[in-house]
């Protein structure tokens, strides 16, 4: 993030700098040492990346990417988009409730706590959802054969919300395409080419859901989200 870059690099070493506000939250940066860089040929680091990420999968399993390209204003229209969703009339939302498929409205509060933790937090879930898949056109096979997680997306109506089927496919574009970028990355993580997966990946599926948390007040018993696994939806082979 540009602003935490400048707030580190005008900082002198062994200060600290004062609160710095970015996309990621609040962050108080301690400035230890500065060591003065250069730049690797792009294959070094390729196989930088791919170490560091190999390293974190094994030891983390969890990260964070930065520096990814795609462009904040894009994030942030989508985060508006998907507040001005979620702000329509609870009736108008229900019109299209997730079913067999998936996709669609989930709404709040139909969530229980894995089995667990019920001792800790029955229910759970008190979040909304609006669930994506893949768009997709009237005559695609999955769409004729009743495919499970295959069909068409549910959009909200466009006489509410003009501009949310653009601004989220555009989103999803940009996502698509850094997590193809990623599956490149993954492949030297394995010692494999770096377009290893890349047959694998001519058509990809991917699950884009967006949810909504709202303010509310403690309650016993109750927790925003529960301990899950996320559905699977593969190809056999």
């Amino acid at each position: 993030d540009a602003t935490f870059s400048a707030a580190a690099f005008d900082t002198a070493v062994g200060e600290t700098t004062p609160v710095v506000q970015t996309p990621f939250g609040w962050h108080v940066i301690r400035v230890l040492e500065r060591i003065a860089g250069h730049a690797l040929p792009i294959e070094e680091r390729r196989v930088a990346l791919a170490a560091d990420v190999r390293l974190i999968s094994a030891r983390l399993g969890f990260m964070c990417i930065v520096n990814h390209g795609v462009p904040w204003a894009l994030v942030d229209t989508a985060v508006k988009q998907t507040l001005e969703l979620f702000h329509l009339p609870e009736e108008e939302l229900l019109k299209s409730r997730a079913r067999f498929h998936h996709q669609g409205y989930w709404p709040s509060g139909v969530g229980r706590n894995a089995r667990t933790f019920q001792k800790e937090a029955a229910r759970a879930s008190y979040g909304s959802g609006w669930a994506l898949f893949r768009e997709r056109a009237d005559n695609d096979p999955d769409v004729l054969t009743n495919k499970r997680h295959r069909t068409q997306n549910l959009w909200p109506d466009p006489a509410l919300l003009p501009h949310f089927r653009h601004h989220i496919l555009r989103y999803q574009s940009a996502m698509l395409a850094l997590g193809l970028r990623m599956v490149q990355v993954y492949a030297r993580v394995l010692d494999l080419p770096a377009g290893f997966f890349d047959a694998d990946f001519a058509r990809p599926e991917f699950h884009n859901r967006l949810n909504y948390y709202p303010h509310r007040e403690p309650e016993e018993g109750v927790i925003a989200q529960s301990a899950h696994f996320d559905h699977r939806s593969e190809e056999r082979r």
